[in-house]
C-alpha cells in the first residue's frame, strides 16, 4: 500500500532574494502521497536571470503535469516506480534548459539567462531528487541523517564549477533516488549547505521532534547566522500507509 499522508512545511527564503529565487509545490496526480517541488535560483543579479529562475520553473512544472497526464504513475508497480519518477525529473530539467537557452538566445542575452534548479518528486513510495548546480535533499531515518547528493561542504563555502540551467544547450542533472518508509522526514534546502551549515544541521536534525510544527523555520533559525540569509526550506514528513479513522467515526 502506497503512502497516503504526506505533510509538508515551507520556509519561504525567497521573500530575502529580491526576485532571483522562487519555488512552488504542487500534487499533479491529484491522488493522496503524491507531492512535486521545484526550487529556482538566479545565477546572478541582473533581470535577465531572475527572468530565468522564473521561466525554469514554470517549464519544470509544465513538463511535470503534462507527464502525469499522460501515464498513470500512480499505479505502476515499485521495481518501476523508481525509474518513472527519475524520468519525471529528467524530463523536467531538459524541458526547464531548453526553454531558458533558447528564449536567452532569441533575446541575444545568451550565457545571462540562468538559473539553479532543484526538483523533487515524490510518487508511490520513492522519493526521487534532481538539481542543476546546487541545493541538497537529506532523509532524516531513525535518528540518521543521509544525505540525496554527496558533496564536498568545504567547496560550498569556496566556489565550485557552476552548472545553471540556460547557460548552455544541455544541462548536466544530478539525480537520486529513496525508498520512503513511514515516519521519514526529507528536508530540501534550495542552495547546498556549507560546511559549518550542514554541521549544524546534522547535529539539529535527528533530534527534532515530529510534532514540532513548523520545523522549516526552526531549521532556518538554527542552522543559518545572521550574516548569511536562509534559503528556501521545504520539510516533507511521510505519515504511514494508510487511512485510519477514529474511534467516532470507525465503523
Amino acid at each position: 500500500m502506497h503512502f497516503t499522508r504526506v505533510d509538508c512545511d515551507i520556509y519561504d527564503g525567497s521573500k530575502s532574494s529580491e526576485g532571483g529565487e522562487s519555488f512552488a509545490v504542487l500534487n499533479p496526480s491529484g491522488t493522496p502521497g503524491c507531492a512535486v517541488l521545484g526550487m529556482t535560483s538566479a545565477a546572478r543579479d541582473g533581470v535577465s536571470s531572475h527572468v530565468a529562475s522564473r521561466l525554469a520553473l514554470e517549464h519544470y512544472l509544465d513538463s511535470i503535469q503534462n507527464f502525469f497526464q499522460t501515464k498513470s504513475i500512480n499505479q505502476t508497480s515499485i521495481e518501476l516506480q523508481t525509474d518513472l519518477n527519475l524520468e519525471v525529473l529528467e524530463d523536467a530539467f531538459r524541458e526547464a534548459n531548453r526553454s531558458v537557452y533558447e528564449f536567452g538566445h532569441k533575446l541575444a542575452a545568451g550565457g545571462r539567462m540562468a538559473a539553479s534548479l532543484m526538483g523533487v518528486v515524490l510518487c508511490g513510495d520513492v522519493i526521487a531528487a534532481g538539481k542543476a548546480d546546487t541545493g541538497n535533499a537529506y532523509l532524516i531515518r531513525r535518528g540518521e541523517v543521509v544525505p540525496f547528493f554527496v558533496e564536498d561542504a568545504a567547496l560550498n563555502d569556496k566556489g565550485k564549477q557552476q552548472n545553471y540551467v540556460g547557460a548552455h544547450s544541455m544541462v548536466n542533472v544530478e539525480l537520486s533516488s529513496i525508498f520512503l518508509e513511514s515516519n521519514d522526514r526529507i528536508v530540501v534546502f534550495s542552495r547546498s549547505l556549507t560546511e559549518n551549515e550542514e554541521s549544524k544541521f546534522i547535529d539539529l536534525a535527528p533530534g527534532l521532534d515530529t510534532t514540532v510544527v513548523k520545523p522549516a523555520k526552526l531549521f532556518a533559525e538554527k542552522i543559518f547566522s545572521r550574516s548569511s540569509e536562509p534559503p528556501s526550506i521545504f520539510v516533507i514528513s511521510i505519515g504511514p500507509a494508510g487511512i485510519y479513522l477514529s474511534e467516532e467515526i470507525a465503523v
